[in-house]
């Protein structure tokens, strides 16, 4: 009986291995960035960005969304559709893409004044934001301006998931906390829970 050399075993495992790759380990993954505050109104962000996996055959992974998961008593909401921040405006998908700059996610925003806010003040009417109210810009403030969720005072923990059809892609926990009424935004804090 004749043994298979190696040459012969190599390329069996190159046809083979695809077959058995799941195929999340096809995809780059899907990464969170650091986030950020914008300087006039404290209105917190996160990047999202793909890196390469070694296994990785695809360049872009599209219809992306995302959402955040509310895990706290004191607010009933569930789950909230946030919206891309894009040159087009906000958008409920999108494609992300290696080597492009991270995609940003407005999360939530603050103001120590009553304020009127758009995330696009060309296309879209603004909102109202009364003062001191921790508000979440998901599609309900940025698009249908009504139906708000907003946080009370307080240490809140959030779950902002990305996915692409069924598939959750990546997921981060943050702590909020929620300064009391009259304090100011330097304690309007995001960060990464544990």
């Amino acid at each position: 009986m004749a043994v298979p050399s190696l040459e012969y075993i190599g390329k069996l495992l190159l046809k083979v291995l695809p077959w058995l790759i799941p195929s999340r380990w096809k995809r780059p993954a899907v990464t969170f960035g650091p986030t950020t505050r914008t300087q006039d109104v404290a209105w917190w962000h996160t990047e999202v960005f793909l890196r390469q996996r070694a296994l990785s055959q695809t360049e872009e992974i599209n219809n992306c969304r995302a959402e955040v998961r509310v895990g706290s008593l004191q607010v009933s909401a569930g789950t909230l559709r946030l919206m891309w921040s894009t040159v087009q405006g906000p958008q409920p998908q999108m494609a992300l893409r290696l080597g492009e700059d991270p995609a940003k996610l407005p999360i939530i925003v603050r103001s120590e004044k009553t304020c009127q806010l758009s995330a696009d003040a060309i296309r879209l009417p603004h909102f109202p934001l009364p003062a001191y109210t921790a508000r979440f810009t998901d599609d309900n403030a940025i698009i249908h301006r009504t139906s708000f969720t907003d946080l009370p005072p307080g240490e809140h923990t959030i779950t902002v998931r990305i996915l692409s059809g069924r598939h959750v892609l990546a997921e981060k926990v943050y702590v909020i906390n929620v300064p009391r009424v009259g304090e100011p935004n330097a304690d309007f804090t995001v960060r990464e829970a544990g």
